[in-house]
């Protein structure tokens, strides 16, 4: 790859450093400090699929999960609480 990319007049290094300069990581954009009650962290990621998404999966999670899916997600919730 190097090999063509030097035979095309390009400069492979440059081109490497290019890419690495324009990728952000999210890690250093999106990460904050925050502090919250355990039982409304609990509570929250219980009733909302999308929480529990972003909790579990933060870096990964981006959009929210269709109407369908918190439909289901809803019904199972139902039922789980009701064989309790």
């Amino acid at each position: 790859m190097t090999d063509l990319l030097s035979r095309l007049g390009g400069n492979p290094v440059a081109a490497v450093d290019e890419i690495a300069s324009s990728v952000s990581t999210p890690e250093a954009d999106t990460t904050r400090s925050a502090a919250f009650e355990a039982q409304q962290i609990v509570d929250l990621a219980k009733n909302s699929l999308d929480f529990l998404a972003g909790l579990a999966m933060p870096l990964i999670y981006r959009y929210a999960f269709p109407a369908v899916f918190l439909s289901v997600w809803a019904w199972l919730l139902s039922f789980v609480l009701n064989l309790s």
